[in-house]
């Protein structure tokens, strides 16, 4: 590349450097694993290998009780996935939960060992169903708290979201979305 001194080609130059940098850092990824995911509004993530986990919401436990992550989690691969685990150094452990009708008709809560997510197929972690309990919570209501999802071909997709109280008895679950 030759270089010239005149004040207009050294302008184009840092241009094209510029441009060129921006270009390289898009497509190589720039800062690894975190930035290969894409994150939008109310608690929304993309990783690249095709899972979207949106509409996330993190309700705090009572006292000592556990937290509830909700959300919806989309496969937008071709292939079948399972849901194994999650983590988040906010928390000193997650699990994922269930509920179920037992044979009296009443519905229990238990731990699973994975969800499934088939290919081009949504999950809605969501009150009374799927959902993941997350204990001993290390922070306070209104922190940011990233938990990563990590999935049985090792993929993980992270959603950020707002610790939020747990609303009264009586209180409309309304956001006003």
């Amino acid at each position: 590349m030759i270089m010239s001194l005149s004040p207009c080609h050294g302008q184009l130059n840092r241009v094209f450097m510029y441009r060129l940098l921006v270009s390289l850092v898009l497509i190589l990824g720039f800062g690894g694993p975190a930035a290969a995911m894409h994150h939008g509004k109310h608690g929304s993530t993309y990783n690249q290998s095709g899972v979207m986990a949106h509409h996330a919401r993190l309700t705090l436990g009572i006292g000592q009780r556990p937290a509830v992550l909700h959300a919806d989690i989309h496969n937008k691969t071709d292939k079948n996935l399972r849901l194994i685990a999650a983590e988040s150094v906010s928390f000193e452990r997650i699990e994922l939960h269930t509920h179920e009708k037992s044979d009296d008709g009443m519905m229990r809560m238990r731990e699973v060992d994975s969800y499934i997510l088939p290919p081009q197929a949504s999950l809605k972690l969501k009150p009374g169903g799927d959902h993941l309990m997350l204990f001993g919570f290390k922070g306070k209501k209104g922190d940011e708290v990233k938990v990563t999802l990590r999935f049985n071909d090792g993929s993980k997709a992270s959603v950020t979201v707002t610790a939020q109280a747990r609303k009264k008895h009586g209180e409309s679950g309304h956001h006003g979305h």
